[in-house]
């Protein structure tokens, strides 16, 4: 069963559906409160959006050893609140980078934009779909 944010991730036409552990978040707000959990989410999700916009400059810049560096911060903290295609896609950007195929590193890091805006979206509105 689809939840409401997912309906309108679909209903906006956004094509890629996040992947979350949702009982790493569930865990997570047990530990910390749902509030306190709440505030680390938020916190996560700014800190990927700012690497994510980081990630898209260096990648203009052709400065492939810092895309890899973002691309690898991009998956512990996507790890930590259970964002799994969005660490897997970040995954496969840091592996392409080195076989230094430029067509291949600019598609994952495409794709890893899309996938990271549905995803990040997805974060803060899981409480309020399970919470």
């Amino acid at each position: 069963m689809k939840s409401n944010t997912a309906q309108n991730i679909v209903h906006l036409g956004m094509s890629e559906m996040p992947a979350i552990k949702p009982e790493i978040l569930t865990e997570l707000q047990r530990e910390m409160g749902l509030q306190n959990c709440q505030d680390v989410v938020e916190r996560a999700v700014l800190e990927l959006s700012d690497r994510l916009w980081n990630l898209e400059n260096q990648l203009k810049k052709h400065n492939l050893p810092e895309v890899q560096r973002i691309a690898n911060s991009l998956i512990a903290i996507s790890q930590q609140i259970g964002l799994t295609e969005f660490a897997s896609v970040a995954q496969s950007l840091a592996n392409s980078i080195s076989h230094a195929d430029q067509t291949t590193v600019r598609a994952i890091a495409a794709r890893l934009l899309r996938v990271g805006e549905v995803s990040l979206f997805y974060a803060l509105r899981f409480h309020d779909d399970f919470g």
